[in-house]
């Protein structure tokens, strides 16, 4: 589906959308527009109860996770490979490749019992790694869109079978509107594990580190494809203005407000709302 453009990307913006929409009841509606806010709401309110979730699992083989990682620090050994200066094993590494002489089986005997118990070491704190991030995941603060406005299922489902509205918001770059951070939902039949053999193979040598940022990424924006009809959107703002809270309604510009569609059943409210919208948006339009 062809999309609109903004004139001008800032650098910071994640996507170039002009527009993004909001399905929702005629009720909310008015509530959304007499408030001039937008819920944004912690993952344990999402419908679907499996949203968000965060359970770390190690499903590398061992033995396979071992090879690689003694292959790239005889790399670092032989100075093939630079080791990554966030990681610890990365300056220990790279003082043994200029204090110790030994052979490539020699560092596979003296270091590969090293590894298998770093590896079970890992095994036994994941619990409390994932015990520890499920705490950060359930304080997000998170509002969920999407870039189409005629979706029979997102009309049915989230706009009171066809009595609710749709309101549709714009990006402005002068404004440097928020949107401009949405990043789209990945939908995939199986949710990947969340570290690979090869990252973890190249943390165990001192070439790289746990990519957090990216970790989080993964379990807010990955979702089941049974969804991928909602074609979601969603904007992620940490713990928000209010830490340990389950929403918080956040205002929105006037001029961000451009559009409203009604439902083809939107009967009694309708009225009601198309008042409201011109008193929460300049210039607001009605596409339908």
């Amino acid at each position: 589906m062809e999309y609109q453009t903004v004139h001008v990307r800032p650098e910071s913006w994640s996507n170039d959308r002009l527009h993004f929409y909001k399905y929702m009841s005629a009720s909310t509606a008015k509530i959304v527009l007499e408030s001039r806010t937008l819920r944004w709401s912690a993952p344990s309110l999402f419908n679907d109860p499996f949203d968000v979730q965060f359970d770390m699992k190690i499903t590398a083989n061992q033995e396979t996770v071992k090879s690689l990682a003694l292959e790239r620090l005889w790399d670092v050994y032989e100075g093939r490979r630079d080791p990554d200066p966030q990681n610890p094993l990365g300056a220990l590494f790279k003082l043994l490749r200029t204090s110790v002489t030994m052979s490539k089986d020699e560092l596979f005997n003296k270091f590969g019992p090293a590894f298998e118990e770093g590896f079970s070491r890992m095994l036994r704190v994941l619990p409390e790694v994932n015990k520890d991030a499920a705490k950060i995941l359930e304080d997000l603060k998170i509002l969920c869109m999407t870039v189409r406005l005629d979706n029979s299922l997102m009309w049915t489902h989230y706009a009171d079978s066809h009595r609710g509205v749709v309101l549709r918001f714009r990006s402005i770059p002068a404004f440097d509107s928020p949107y401009g951070a949405a990043q789209p939902i990945n939908y995939v039949d199986e949710v990947p594990p969340l570290v690979s053999e090869e990252q973890i193979a190249d943390i165990f040598a001192g070439v790289g580190t746990l990519d957090k940022a990216g970790i989080m990424d993964r379990a807010v924006y990955t979702k089941s494809k049974t969804w991928a009809y909602e074609e979601e959107w969603r904007l992620n703002s940490g713990g928000g203005r209010r830490p340990g809270e389950m929403y918080e309604d956040v205002p929105f510009g006037r001029n961000e407000l451009d559009g409203l569609i009604f439902g083809l059943r939107t009967s009694s409210y309708a009225s009601e709302v198309g008042r409201l919208v011109g008193i929460a948006g300049s210039g607001t339009d009605c596409p339908y």
